[in-house]
């Protein structure tokens, strides 16, 4: 399986276990040119009757003022294994129940978006790490690969306006 089937097939996943309140933290293992790799997911809970209730709670208890965040890292030991982490936290619809149809599918519509759109931040982070193993973790390789990856999740970021270009919004239905 390609790395990209298997993030695309953990986001289904674990896209499909939030719609259905099955988990709170789940963690995958990754595959690509590095020694090992994982990514970790994390849920906080948002509720109430109507989406601009569950929007308001995102707004105050996202992280880092996002909905949605995304946190890679990678790290090498002194015979270039890479060891590649990614940590995303999503929102959780509790009460489901509370939620008309209509308002309960644009939910759903928008955490599919906004789990995609994080992997997609999982995915640059993947391949920053995957640049430092090919250069075979040399030194000057590395300040190089840094220089030229440093900007690239912010610049998705601002070419998606967080997500918003892609459907990571809320619409009353």
């Amino acid at each position: 399986m390609t790395p990209r089937a298997l993030f695309l097939s953990g986001a289904v996943v674990f896209t499909m276990a939030m719609v259905l309140g099955m988990t709170r933290t789940e963690e995958t293992a990754v595959a690509g040119p590095f020694v090992a790799g994982q990514v970790t997911t994390r849920t906080y809970d948002v509720s109430g009757p109507d989406l601009a209730t569950v929007e308001r709670q995102m707004n105050r208890q996202g992280p880092f003022g996002h909905w949605a965040y995304a946190r890679t890292s990678w790290d090498w030991d002194d015979a270039c294994n890479v060891t590649f982490k990614a940590r995303i936290t999503l929102p959780k619809l509790v009460n489901r129940h509370r939620l008309d149809a209509a308002e309960l599918a644009e939910w759903d519509r928008m955490i599919a978006v906004l789990t995609e759109h994080e992997m997609n931040h999982v995915r640059i982070g993947q391949g920053w790490a995957t640049a430092i193993k090919r250069a075979g973790c040399d030194p000057a390789a590395i300040k190089r690969i840094n220089r030229e990856w440093r900007g690239k999740d912010g610049a998705y970021d601002r070419r998606t306006g967080h997500g918003r270009t892609e459907g990571v919004y809320l619409t009353k239905p």
